[in-house]
């Protein structure tokens, strides 16, 4: 992953401040507990002991009924104030802690999974972070997992590499010590007064700006007062006005107050949520003309380049405006060292840790072309890992989850594309690229995208990079029927789309392809988009967890939490909850059960709301069901909404669990597709009964060849992985493949050879051996008797053992042909990306 180096700026930000920062001492906030301290937080800054526990959870309970001036603290914590929870305040960056290597703070979408291939992102030294709650402590009582907000990134982050800062600090501007025990900068700890970053409007000109100011937890030259700067983000809503304080915690969602209760409206800011498969109305010249109104000019090495922006831009489908306007950001206007001396504009592959590993270009025009035809062709490719959406986005999507350390380099982004906009209309008030396009919000996760307005194709579906959806806009090209015409992220060329690795699965980088704006269109049903500024209709946001979770027989009990958040469910009659099974291969087999509404006592999120009746417990009884593969659902149901939403796993004593009930059904939450729960009722040949690995991540295979010849003989070529195991020369590996229909109608594969092309520890650069993950397969299906199969495998290493889907990850056309009055038709099951073959007989 490409991190962007902060690391120049912030050392120079450490050169600029002067000498006379004030260090901490070491007795400056002392402790007299052993282990936790419950303290209260006095008007000077100091701490006051109430109480000592030897048990977080109990300190923490009592913290909370006492009100936001007491605090939970722990005598082994590394940050100077001891503060490991608190009722209200800001959490503050502050990697290298424990680690000289570590230069950036990671975020977690889940609070157990640290693996590259699930959702997370990264900041640099010294930003605020909303503060949600500390959801753990370890009994060292120094490490722990925070549940935060970034920006538009809610997840969990270590409690040992930041700092906690109460409101009352911040709102009687009391000097506080943070930092220290870092061994990435050598620092001690430093004093300073914080304030909280905030949005504003203002009239400049002939326009109304909003702007963010932010700041940095570091005091400023000469002052305690924490370094503080602003970003022009774009053109201001109308429901914002001047001379008030709006807060945010994404960019998006804004409001009254910090504690973002109070809800002003939203706003979607045009240059950062605008796709980057566009193009821009300024011209060539006008960007010159921004260039040269910097003073920069003849410094810049992008002197006289706006035009190589704008033919790569028609040539590779990214719009120039903003890959100009990440160039100013990233270079200095192109007079920075990289930009001089390496002609490399975009800080490609200058890593936080790393700076001088960045990428040298032959010329400006070399890395211009390479950056718009390969290196973002990456992140907003589908298939690719980095991919969170096709815009510069902020930290919960597109492009700055991965590509930048700074929370806010996308509205950067944006606020030069807005100047440089500005620019071109020589300030008169008007904007040439501002409203250009209508984009819209891609609503359901995973959704099908289809090469015609039918669903006869499916080129591919939105969740697949990250296993994630969200921020994922798409531009809206037309309305034909129940579907609208959309411009593709991905390219398309003869029907098919174009990926950045060909094939997917190993790793080796395509060059440089043209992307043609006409034909890489595509259709996603309207349903499936957000529609905006419905009269008298609010976005409920609906909130789920579940408590427990069973499979008993033939029956699933369950029982939880479900609501819409800021609707009153004060009665037990205000809401009513159902279980659904729906088959993902059969939409016509479903199954839906009436449960119990009941009380939820002492359940309260501190809204204003009451949410007292908002449990639901009951069975589902699938005896009638047949057999196959069922999603498993709630319906919400008051007398204003009726909603049907995804049960997932919110428990991790339920996360990627497996119950297994006589081989028969097995009830098991999914990693892959947000840990939803899933149904199989089976009748296969394969034992279930031999489940085991060292991990709970799902296992996976796939393939990157699949051919059926003439005489119904298929080959597959592939890989299969267990995660966390070597698939080394001296293991025990062992695949068998299988098409299934029933415990007595199936076909096991009887060739299967394992050895690879290519080189997976290169592509995957894991600490684990993947040398040996291949297989190649082949089998005759002139045995088969009509029927519908499933494509499996299992994949045996050791003492582990998994049975597996076989999906199609390279999204490859599958085969279709008619061979001795059968006709053998293989598909992708949409909602489950996994193989499919049906087989018909067919007369003369």
């Amino acid at each position: 992953m490409n991190k962007k180096t902060l690391l120049l700026f912030l050392i120079n930000l450490l050169l600029f401040t002067n000498l006379n920062i004030k260090i901490a001492k070491a007795d400056t906030y002392p402790i007299s507990c052993n282990y936790y301290e419950l303290s209260y937080i006095n008007d000077d800054g100091s701490f006051s002991k109430k109480e000592c526990y030897d048990n977080f959870d109990e300190a923490n309970k009592k913290m909370k009924e006492l009100g936001d001036d007491y605090v939970v603290r722990s005598a082994t914590s590394y940050s100077p104030t001891k503060i490991i929870s608190m009722n209200k305040g800001y959490v503050y960056s502050y990697p290298g802690r424990e680690n000289e290597d570590v230069s950036t703070l990671n975020i977690y979408e889940d609070i157990s999974i640290r693996d590259i291939y699930h959702k997370q992102t990264y900041v640099s030294s010294y930003y605020q972070i909303f503060y949600q709650e500390t959801s753990r402590v370890l009994k060292d009582g120094k490490r722990g997992m925070l549940k935060v907000s970034l920006n538009g990134f809610d997840g969990y982050t270590d409690l040992e590499f930041t700092d906690l800062v109460p409101m009352k600090f911040i709102e009687k501007r009391i000097p506080i010590y943070l930092g220290g025990n870092n061994l990435y900068f050598n620092e001690d700890p430093y004093r300073v007064i914080l304030d909280e970053d905030y949005y504003e409007v203002k009239t400049n000109g002939n326009y109304k700006d909003l702007i963010f100011n932010y700041h940095l937890a570091y005091p400023s030259k000469n002052s305690d007062q924490a370094l503080t700067y602003s970003i022009v983000a774009g053109v201001a809503p109308d429901f914002m006005e001047e001379n008030k304080r709006y807060y945010s915690s994404d960019g998006i969602n804004f409001y009254f107050d910090s504690e973002l209760k109070d809800k002003a409206g939203e706003y979607l800011n045009y240059y950062q949520w605008l796709p980057l498969r566009s193009k821009t109305n300024i011209y060539a010249a006008q960007l010159e003309t921004f260039l040269k109104q910097s003073g920069r000019y003849d410094k810049s090495i992008m002197k006289e380049q706006a035009q190589t922006f704008i033919d790569a831009q028609n040539k590779y489908g990214i719009n120039a405006l903003l890959v100009y306007a990440m160039a100013l950001h990233e270079s200095a206007y192109g007079t920075s060292n990289l930009a001089i001396k390496k002609n490399n504009l975009f800080g490609w592959r200058a890593f936080d840790s790393s700076p001088n590993s960045a990428t040298s270009f032959q010329s400006v025009s070399h890395c211009i072309n390479e950056q718009m035809g390969i290196n973002l062709r990456g992140f907003i490719d589908i298939t690719d890992g980095r991919f969170f959406g096709s815009s510069i986005g902020n930290k919960g999507a597109g492009l700055n989850v991965k590509y930048a350390s700074d929370p806010y380099w996308g509205m950067k982004i944006a606020s030069y594309a807005y100047k440089i906009d500005k620019t071109a209309n020589n300030y008169n008030g008007k904007l040439s690229d501002y409203d250009k396009y209508e984009f819209k919000l891609i609503k359901t996760f995973d959704t099908n995208i289809y090469l015609e307005p039918n669903n006869s194709k499916v080129l591919y579906t939105t969740g697949y990079g990250g296993n994630y959806q969200k921020g994922f806009y798409v531009i809206v090209l037309d309305e034909v029927g129940e579907y609208t015409k959309i411009q593709s992220t991905n390219a398309i060329k003869d029907g098919k789309i174009l990926t950045h690795k060909t094939p997917i699965t190993n790793g080796k980088t395509n060059p440089l392809f043209d992307y043609d704006f006409n034909e890489s269109v595509a259709y996603i049903k309207t349903s499936d988009l957000l529609i905006e500024d419905l009269p008298d209709e609010k976005d409920y946001q609906v909130m789920r967890a579940i408590d427990v979770i069973s499979l008993n027989k033939n029956k699933i009990d369950i029982n939880g939490i479900a609501l819409f958040k800021e609707l009153n469910l004060s009665n037990e009659k205000d809401i009513k909850y159902s279980l659904i099974l729906k088959d993902y291969l059969d939409e016509d087999n479903y199954l839906e059960t009436e449960i119990a509404t009941v009380k939820n006592e002492g359940f309260n999120l501190n809204d204003g709301y009451d949410y007292s009746y908002s449990g639901f417990k009951g069975s589902i009884d699938f005896s009638s069901l047949k057999e196959g593969r069922y999603g498993l659902y709630l319906r919400m149901k008051t007398n204003k909404l009726d909603k049907i939403v995804e049960l997932r796993s919110s428990n991790q004593d339920y996360a990627y669990a497996h119950y297994i009930e006589n081989d028969n059904y097995i009830l098991k939450s999914e990693y892959s597709y947000n840990y939803r729960f899933t149904l199989e009722i089976l009748s296969s040949p394969l034992d279930y009964s031999l489940l085991n690995k060292p991990s709970n991540r799902d296992s996976f295979a796939t393939f990157d060849k699949f051919e059926l010849n003439d005489k119904g003989e298929l080959r597959i070529d592939g890989i299969g992985i267990i995660y966390y195991v070597d698939f080394d020369k001296d293991a025990d590996i062992e695949y068998k493949l299988y098409l299934i229909n029933s415990d007595t109608n199936y076909l096991a594969f009887n060739d299967i050879s394992n050895s690879c092309k290519y080189n997976f520890n290169e592509i995957y650069k894991s600490k684990y051996d993947f040398s040996r993950i291949c297989f190649d397969a082949t089998a005759s299906l002139s045995t088969l008797k009509p029927g519908n199969y499933d494509l499996m495998m299992t994949i045996k290493n050791g003492e582990y053992y998994d049975i597996v889907p076989v999906t199609n990850r390279s999204f490859l056309d599958l085969e279709h042909k008619i061979i001795d009055k059968k006709e053998y038709c293989f598909y992708t099951n949409d909602a489950l990306g996994s193989i499919h073959l049906e087989i018909k007989e067919v007369s003369e």
